[in-house]
């Protein structure tokens, strides 16, 4: 896995329930917001990529997408942090990459369960970091953005569920998005998936971020269609970085009249090892 150099980590500010913050690197200087969870157990996180409308500064990165629907009441089982481009993320990779680093290394953090989102030009950053060749994140959500262009980089096998407006057409981002998926599918059968919203146009976003599964969608190019029949967040915890992946057991025939068959199988997921033993007798 590529990483970037990560030089220094501080907080700046705190304010209703959300803490502000810088990461330093060897490329540049991120600010950022983090949702904080209080608990005992290693914590999810979603990172969240603005659109343009909040490049003016790191304190608008609350008014929208994500950040805003936590604010507004949404109470979901993540860590959220939602760091803050002013260039567009044309380059989103030396924003995300050092995020992924450091939280991977907090020892409130599951490592195998960080995810990416963004909406508009940050939807556009999610695909570039996805085709960029850095790893870390474990599955994909990109909102209202057109990802023609994109192509699929051969070690990135995560899971990606793209959102559309049907009537955001300036330029047609269902019809371009078309391309990226179908050649992603071609490489990785059946891990991205798209829904459109009927009636919904460039902002798709509020009713993903804030599970209005009622929305209506429409099938379009049905290859493509996947219904809004869960949250995203739900969604999202399916899919880990490292998939515990268990062979089937052989099956033993016994044929004598006493017999004791004893072993164990063992794995590992991330950092952690985990070893079943068994015993089968027949009597």
């Amino acid at each position: 896995m590529k990483k970037l150099t990560l030089l220094l980590v501080f907080i700046s500010s705190f304010c209703f329930g959300q803490v502000k913050k810088t990461i330093t690197t060897d490329a540049t200087t991120i600010q950022y917001w983090e949702f904080p969870k209080q608990t005992s157990t290693k914590m999810p996180v979603i990172i969240f990529m603005h659109g343009i409308g909040a490049k003016g500064s790191v304190d608008l990165v609350l008014n929208e997408g994500l950040p805003k629907a936590i604010r507004g009441g949404l109470d979901i089982p993540f860590i959220v942090v939602a760091p803050w481009s002013f260039s567009g993320w044309f380059d989103s990779k030396i924003y995300i990459q050092p995020l992924v680093d450091y939280y991977s290394h907090q020892p409130n953090v599951d490592p195998e369960r960080i995810y990416l989102t963004g909406l508009s030009s940050g939807g556009n950053g999610v695909y570039r970091y996805l085709t960029s060749g850095y790893d870390g994140v474990a599955a994909y959500v990109p909102i209202s953005i057109n990802s023609n262009g994109f192509t699929p980089v051969n070690n990135k096998n995560r899971p990606v569920w793209h959102f559309h407006g049907a009537k955001d057409v300036d330029p047609n981002k269902i019809a371009t998005s078309s391309g990226f998926i179908t050649k992603y599918n071609a490489v990785y059968a059946g891990q991205a998936q798209r829904t459109v919203f009927t009636n919904l146009s460039h902002n798709s976003w509020d009713a993903v971020y804030n599970n209005k599964l009622s929305e209506v969608t429409t099938a379009g190019d049905t290859t493509l269609y996947h219904k809004f029949d869960k949250t995203i967040y739900e969604w999202m915890l399916q899919y880990t970085l490292n998939p515990v992946i268990v062979e089937p057991l052989p099956t033993v025939y016994l044929k004598m009249d006493s017999v004791i068959v004893e072993g164990d199988r063992a794995w590992t997921t991330g950092t952690d090892k985990k070893v079943y033993s068994w015993t089968v007798k027949q009597e």
